[in-house]
């Protein structure tokens, strides 16, 4: 896993400083930096060392073609003895050198071999092209400014920035992004305006000053496979590495039963969670920890309060390259932080929920009608107001139960909850990989219809199920809890409510064209209902605050 930035220098005007370029993403790779720089192109990398620790330096080429590559070639030594049977030699084992070859070899259908997560540049010098491509579900990101003629790009947007700085290019944060911020909690689209995306699952081809986009799809699965395998074959081969890989326990479903499955195959797995001292309402370490008892893991687990949430809360504004609100990133960003101190890669849980139906918003559209009734007739059941308004909202959307599962997987992956994980663990150097989305179980899930993923009033039915026969009937069964923190609590009652206050209303840096100071103010009046409203305000305007100053 690592860093990558590079240009075009084909009409090249403007003088860039590189080595602050590439220190932009030195928190992305600690271990090492390199570049190329030549008539054509700069390349630079920064690298995590995880497969071939000594001979896996980036840039890398092969006869016309040099790379730069973030990510995790899993099936690289399956590719490699393919490769070879075609009459390619290999003068490393890293997966970078398989899949520079696997482009020689198959062009640009090489995705069809490929298994794993990647967001990689490649210049051709024969035919000056520059192809940029990531990865089917956009596990790692990858970002381009058009300069007239030539292409900036980066891992990370913030690294583009620090180009468009140095040559005093006009950029613009936009509004409409920011209003779709406070609305969703993220940007589906150019938060900085010329700053794109390359979208997820595509190969964009640079040639002669213009962008061609060409859509690499999953790759279809022959096999008939059953989940327990497809899922055991990914953990496995995702534990594979010449550095140790530990595995993010939350006592959730997803990440227990990885930790199950990787711990047949590994002794002394190191498992890694957060623990709240709020009681049972946030806190599940009483899962985490029935599941490291049972499989004997080296289970570490960190404290976070709001001690550390004061704490972190300026180090995650200063990862962030994008604006993305969850409160769960802050003690996320201390998790990886520790985690950075024992290992280099996780395995982590990331996409069960999309693929298998479980968040509430899946099952309240399932049961639609039965929480209409709840909502108008039945006000003797026990929910809490925040659950009540929840369910009102999404029951105002007549979104299907199918769409909103596509929406999750196409959407909310890439654009919210895989950037989350990026920004967080990346800050220190922490690989993490996701074995709910690969090729296979996206083809298995996508087999099945919607009844498959639910019970009455839970999703993940398959995976419950799993864990009912392999861990424990009460973890399978329990509700759906996720990794939240006690953010009312704080703003209401603790220092974060002060801090907030504090930077809305004597920093204030957002347009009036998205909210007015007198609009924050109502809001701040009904902090009781609308704290997430005035946190995602508070990193906002961070966020702008930040940018500006690079």
């Amino acid at each position: 896993m690592c860093g990558i930035v590079g240009f075009t220098k084909f009409n090249q005007k403007d003088s860039y400083d590189k080595a602050k370029f590439l220190e932009s993403i030195n928190h992305r790779g600690p271990d090492s930096k390199n570049s190329i720089d030549n008539e054509n192109v700069f390349f630079g990398h920064s690298r995590l060392s995880i497969v071939d620790l000594d001979n896996g330096t980036q840039p890398m080429r092969y006869k016309d073609l040099t790379i730069v590559f973030n990510g995790e070639i899993y099936n690289h030594k399956e590719l490699r003895g393919i490769l070879v049977s075609k009459g390619y030699d290999f003068e490393t084992n890293s997966d970078t050198e398989v899949l520079l070859k696997s482009f020689h070899c198959w062009g640009e259908n090489f995705y069809k071999q490929v298994n794993g997560m990647y967001a990689f540049g490649i210049f051709c010098s024969k035919s000056k092209d520059l192809y940029l491509a990531r990865d089917y579900f956009g596990i790692k990101p990858l970002y381009f400014f058009l300069n007239g003629e030539d292409l900036i790009f980066s891992s990370e947007i913030l690294g583009v920035v620090s180009v468009l700085n140095q040559i005093k290019a006009d950029f613009v944060i936009d509004l409409d992004q920011q209003k779709e911020f406070l609305d969703k909690g993220f940007c589906s689209g150019e938060i900085i305006n010329g700053i794109k995306d390359v979208p997820r699952g595509v190969m964009c081809v640079f040639k002669d000053g213009k962008i061609e986009y060409k859509d690499n799809k999953v790759p279809s699965m022959p096999e008939n496979k059953k989940l327990e395998n497809i899922l055991s074959d990914e953990v496995r081969l995702q534990l594979e590495a010449d550095v140790e890989v530990g595995v993010m326990l939350s006592g959730g479903i997803d990440s227990s039963l990885i930790t199950a499955i990787a711990s047949e195959t590994k002794n002394n797995l190191k498992t890694f969670s957060v623990i709240f001292d709020t009681g049972n309402k946030y806190d599940e370490s009483k899962y985490s920890r029935l599941v490291a008892q049972k499989f004997k893991t080296n289970h570490h687990e960190f404290l976070f309060n709001e001690k550390k949430m004061i704490q972190y809360l300026p180090k995650l504004i200063e990862a962030m390259d994008t604006p993305i609100v969850d409160p769960a990133m802050v003690p996320s960003l201390f998790l990886y932080d520790e985690i950075s101190k024992v290992v280099k890669v996780v395995i982590s849980g990331d996409g069960g929920d999309e693929l298998f139906g479980g968040y509430t918003h899946h099952v309240v559209r399932k049961r639609k009608y039965l929480f209409n009734l709840i909502q108008k007739f039945l006000f003797f059941i026990p929910f809490t107001e925040d659950k009540r308004r929840i369910i009102k909202k999404i029951l105002s959307n007549n979104m299907s139960v199918q769409d909103s599962m596509n929406f999750d997987i196409y959407n909310g992956l890439d654009k919210r909850l895989l950037r989350k994980t990026d920004i967080c663990s990346m800050r220190y150097g922490v690989e993490v990989r996701v074995p709910f989305l690969s090729s296979s179980l996206y083809n298995f899930t996508k087999k099945q219809n919607e009844d498959y993923f639910f019970s009455f009033l839970k999703g993940k039915k398959p995976l419950r199920k799993l864990v009912a026969r392999m861990i424990d009937k009460k973890l399978a069964y329990k509700n759906k809890k996720g990794f939240r923190v006690p953010l009312k609590e704080w703003i209401l009652n603790g220092r974060l409510g002060k801090i907030i206050k504090d930077e809305l209303f004597h920093s204030h840096a957002i347009s009036p064209d998205v909210i007015s100071k007198k609009q924050i103010n109502n809001l701040w009046e009904n902090k009781k209902e609308d704290y997430e409203r005035l946190f995602s305000l508070y990193l906002l305007n961070k966020w702008i605050r930040k940018v500006k100053k690079q």
